[in-house]
């Protein structure tokens, strides 16, 4: 005989059963189940999408569902989605403070609030351009963000420190001159690393198939990020040395560090003291102008003194 249209026949659908290690009050027992797979179409958002279907679950449970029906989640991508793109975001904030930390240590607070002020305009450059171009923020995406951004602050880094520098040493002379020479200065080598980098991830593009398309968002978003911190590095960087970077603010010329690193590293070479072999000390005269002024180190089995006046005496 004919079977109601209204009546499912449970031999013939999938079982279900909870594992061991489940919360469900019956573990292992074996029930009828329909398994329903729903895909997000492309470019749209996973999370939203995974919310709006429990969403909707949840509304159809009160009269289209029966109620003695159970529902269970068995894969939610949406949210595992979320979870990844937070911890990568969380990575994120984590990398720029700890490269501002480092700029502090060996910059001073000014420059490193500088460099640090290019970070997000570069994102904001890139997002803008994945925007236009289509491509969709994913863990991907992100971590290609992750990963150009300990080498996107070097251009800042270098026209930063280089503006520094020329405004220690020419604490007279014009700092709009001082800041366009300084950043002309390193303009050459600068344009040269940028570009080796973006050559090296744009070979990503010989990449095909399903290789290339998992790649396809560094490919792109790494060689662009590139890009704008060159250009940031050369419009924002200068702006605010002009502005930010003055003789009073920059204090006494420091070459490495700051003083506090020099005198650090004098006292660590004083307590090697009796422990260096004779004439240690020698390959290091050209670098005497490097060290601070007032800081002595002595070889005491040459008996040869390096002071200030950057001179080797006995």
């Amino acid at each position: 005989s004919r079977q109601p249209r209204n009546r499912i026949n449970t031999s013939a659908v999938s079982r279900f059963a909870f594992g061991a290690g489940s919360s469900h009050p019956n573990p292992g027992r074996e029930q009828p189940s329909v398994s329903i797979a729903i895909a997000k179409k492309p470019g749209s958002n996973a999370v939203f999408v995974a919310d709006e279907v429990l969403d909707r679950i949840q509304r159809m449970q009160g009269g289209f569902i029966p109620r003695d029906v159970e529902i269970t989640v068995t894969r939610n991508d949406g949210a595992k989605a979320d979870n990844a793109v937070n911890d990568l975001v969380l990575q994120l904030g984590f990398a720029i403070v700890s490269v501002m930390l480092v700029l502090i240590l060996f910059l001073g607070w000014r420059e490193a609030l500088i460099v640090t002020l290019t970070v997000p305009l570069t994102l904001f450059l890139v997002l803008m351009f994945d925007f236009v171009t289509g491509i969709t923020i994913n863990r991907v995406t992100l971590f290609g963000f992750i990963l150009s951004l300990g080498i996107l602050v070097d251009a800042g880094i270098v026209v930063v420190e280089n503006v520094h520098r020329h405004v220690a040493e020419n604490p007279t002379a014009d700092r709009k001159h001082l800041v366009i020479l300084a950043t002309n200065e390193i303009g050459n080598p600068t344009n040269l690393a940028t570009l080796a980098i973006m050559a090296v991830f744009g070979s990503l593009f010989l990449l095909t198939d399903m290789q290339g398309e998992y790649f396809f968002p560094i490919t792109v978003d790494v060689p662009v990020a590139m890009l704008g911190s060159l250009i940031i590095a050369y419009l924002v960087a200068p702006w605010a040395g002009l502005r930010w970077l003055t003789p009073e603010t920059v204090g006494e010329k420091v070459r490495f560090g700051s003083e506090r690193l020099n005198r650090l590293r004098i006292r660590m070479l004083k307590s090697m003291r009796g422990r260096i072999p004779q004439g240690a000390f020698e390959p290091f005269q050209p670098l005497a102008h490097l060290w601070p002024r007032g800081d002595r180190l002595t070889d005491s089995r040459s008996g040869r003194l390096y002071d200030a006046q950057h001179r080797w005496r006995s």
